[in-house]
């Protein structure tokens, strides 16, 4: 077996430079330029499926992103992390520990002990991109959001995924956690290190987009990717967004990209990987399914049922809904359509399927690949974030 100490003398993280100056109005995506920690957030041991990713090109030249575990071989991440790679002469690695640098060690150095689940390496299969993925300029969308596959399983519990339409929800107000592996500053430094900010100013920027200002902190260089976290209406903590980019120095503004407008994407590609979630208890939210998935009964699925314990949360439920026999029955003097209350859980009521509410009234082998040049990673600029 070939191990990546063959080529590698060190392995490390270093800011090598930064993304281009924006235009005024322009947000810089992390592109090919520097990684970094969240700026004034606080190291994180608990999000484990947040992990870093790291891309070496045959040049020499490379980069780290952040990103969620949402299935055995699937990375969400942002697309400016995974548009450009090439897996006949490139290499990429995802990280499983808090601290990027142990995980490389463990991976050059396996005497130490190479522990998954502690915070080895898995190796990158290949990356994709959503196809209309672009850097636009001004306040258009950039459709930032891409999937990394790995030729190694990695472990659960898997990040759940937000099904709620955000224009329904209220989140502005509401706790968001950002999480990611970038700079703690915008001069550079504690890049490869999970660090975590909890915000309450997010909110819908646009069909495809979140925005939030300076409160709390802002994620930078090398946190691309990481999600943004929340609790939805049937009390999942979920990635409602993925960082995609923000102003050169990290101090005004950042933008996510939102998952609930690019689900099919998401799940498409998973399928076509050989990694869906299945519509059994898996840990998972599945597609498609013709019943309630059992580990998100209350999630947008076309259902009202009483497998949802909590109908109020589910929005294929009207707003007062009684379960009769596992079918929803509304009360006469409430109406079935629905509308967001202000609550952070507040949804609008949709239409039921198989028996709900609408029809009564109201979904480690070549790991070792060696890396030929030594992985000097640039930590891309959080476009400005890689």
């Amino acid at each position: 077996m070939r191990t990546l100490a063959i080529a590698v003398a060190a392995l490390s993280l270093c800011a090598c430079g930064g993304a281009p100056d924006a235009a005024p109005d322009t947000e810089q995506p992390a592109t090919d330029s520097v990684s970094a920690p969240i700026i004034n957030g606080h190291a994180d041991t608990t999000d484990t499926n947040v992990v870093s990713m790291e891309i070496a090109y045959q040049d020499g030249s490379g980069y780290l992103c952040s990103g969620s575990v949402i299935g055995p071989y699937t990375l969400l991440t942002a697309g400016h992390c995974t548009n450009q790679f090439n897996p006949q002469t490139d290499f990429g690695l995802v990280i499983l520990n808090s601290d990027t640098n142990v995980g490389i060690q463990k991976a050059l150095y396996p005497d130490a002990g190479l522990n998954l689940v502690d915070g080895g390496v898995v190796e990158v299969r290949f990356l994709i991109a959503n196809p209309t993925f672009r850097q636009q300029t001004g306040n258009q969308d950039w459709n930032d959001i891409g999937l990394a596959f790995t030729k190694q399983p990695m472990p659960g519990p898997y990040r759940m995924l937000n099904r709620y339409p955000l224009d329904r929800l209220t989140i502005y107000g509401a706790p968001v956690t950002e999480v990611g592996f970038g700079e703690t500053s915008p001069d550079g430094g504690g890049v490869g290190l999970r660090r975590m900010v909890t915000k309450y100013d997010v909110k819908v920027r646009s069909p495809g987009e979140l925005t939030s200002g300076d409160q709390a902190g802002l994620t930078c260089e090398g946190d691309s990717g990481g999600p943004a976290l929340f609790t939805t209406p049937d009390g999942v903590v979920s990635v409602i967004g993925t960082t995609s980019r923000g102003d050169q120095q990290c101090a005004q503004s950042g933008i996510d990209t939102r998952v609930d407008a690019y689900l099919d994407f998401i799940f498409n590609n998973m399928v076509d990987a050989g990694d869906p979630p299945s519509c059994g208890a898996d840990g998972r939210c599945g597609f498609n399914c013709t019943a309630p998935d059992p580990d998100c009964p209350c999630a947008p699925d076309g259902f009202c049922t009483s497998a949802c314990t909590t109908p109020e949360a589910d929005p294929d439920c009207p707003q007062s809904c009684l379960y009769n026999g596992g079918t929803c029955i509304s009360q006469p003097s409430s109406t079935t359509t629905g509308s967001t209350t202000g609550s952070s859980s507040a949804v609008d009521a949709g239409s039921g399927k198989g028996g709900g509410c609408s029809s009564v009234g109201g979904s480690g082998s070549d790991l070792i690949w060696p890396l030929a040049l030594a992985f000097g990673v640039a930590v891309l600029s959080r476009s400005r974030r890689r």
